[in-house]
């Protein structure tokens, strides 16, 4: 938060405090749950501004909270819901803050005193787009490419759409899949077509057969191990059976990899180049040891084959490893004995 804070834009600084601005930001909001609150006070801000924090994807604190030691997560989680409760709750200083998440992590809240009354008292359910607003989700992107497309084509995108929440960034990946088929394959006046969306591989596979593209080009050069153990390292089936990203840094990719950072890069590379954007952040911005690599969209764990059967590969694994570990501390305590058949048979 200090570091979206000191931004010339809302709390950032100019002249000497500019490069400790940040720090003292941060000591501000670690003060107490009144740090939001006292660093836009003292940032001396005009009395007509207002301050709007958004917390996009909200739902990436819960996984903040189990994927770090129990205890530092679970404080620092609620330390920053905290800020957020008190800032949203004083009338001192105009901030206004609001909060994105998806609907099925709403429950969550319940372990965060205070978070579900606020939500209860603010929320806003994004409804589902209707057929006419997914049709000019569909029209309108090709209008203003300066292509046209067929009415059959428009009707079969919006039967196969389906009711899955994660439709639509696929429905964003299969016009593009199917806008660049056509723009190899058109003929002069010709409208894309229905082959043109089953050449892209349809909603159901488009996603998929993008991604074992990039896949066999970071083959090329890299070991698929590499390859598989990376993609391993961006999901989580196991501590959440929704499927969550793992977002990890270059550093850690590497160590788990067992290979050098660059050659972990050269991989995101592939996987995030413009034409791809399969991982985050953005091909614009440069890579290095901190960088921290995120799977652009869930979609991707459940549209992409192979990366679903490692996923589940995955969470097979852990759920072993749990097991036995929690076998190994009843053994140490004398309250369990060694395993023998069936549990060996794992």
């Amino acid at each position: 938060m200090a570091a979206a804070l000191d931004t010339p834009q809302v709390l950032g600084t100019k002249g000497e405090l500019q490069t400790t601005n940040r720090v003292l930001l941060e000591a501000t909001l670690r003060r107490g749950t009144r740090g939001l609150v006292e660093a836009v006070r003292q940032a001396r801000i005009p009395r007509e501004d207002n301050v709007l924090v958004v917390a996009d994807q909200f739902e990436e604190l819960f996984r903040f909270r189990r994927s770090r030691p129990a205890e530092n997560s679970r404080n620092e989680a609620v330390a920053f819901v905290k800020l957020l409760l008190e800032a949203a709750q004083q009338d001192e200083v105009s901030i206004y803050v609001v909060l994105t998440m998806r609907s099925d992590f709403t429950g969550d809240c319940m372990d965060f005193p205070g978070l579900p009354e606020a939500v209860n008292a603010g929320q806003y359910l994004v409804p589902r787009m209707t057929r006419d607003e997914l049709r000019s989700a569909i029209t309108g992107p090709v209008a203003v490419g300066g292509g046209n497309i067929r009415h059959r084509l428009v009707l079969r995108l919006l039967n196969d759409f389906g009711d899955q929440s994660d439709q639509l960034p696929v429905l964003q990946h299969v016009l593009m899949r199917t806008w660049d088929h056509w723009e190899r394959h058109r003929q002069p006046g010709q409208a894309i077509d229905i082959k043109d969306y089953e050449a892209a591989g349809c909603f159901r596979n488009a996603l998929s057969i993008h991604a074992e593209e990039a896949y066999e080009e970071a083959g090329k050069n890299h070991s698929p191990r590499i390859i598989e153990r990376m993609f391993k390292s961006l999901t989580d089936t196991f501590s959440d059976p929704r499927g969550v990203r793992r977002p990890t840094s270059v550093q850690d990719l590497a160590a788990i990899c067992q290979v050098p950072e660059i050659e972990v890069i050269q991989i995101i590379e592939v996987f995030r180049s413009p034409k791809c954007c399969f991982l985050m952040p953005p091909y614009s911005v440069p890579l290095n040891s901190r960088s921290v690599i995120d799977l652009a969209h869930e979609s991707l764990m459940r549209r992409w084959t192979r990366l679903a059967s490692w996923a589940e590969e995955e969470r097979a694994s852990a759920a072993i490893y749990d097991r036995l570990s929690q076998a190994a501390g009843w053994l140490a305590e004398g309250t369990a004995g060694l395993w023998r058949t069936p549990e060996l048979e794992l």
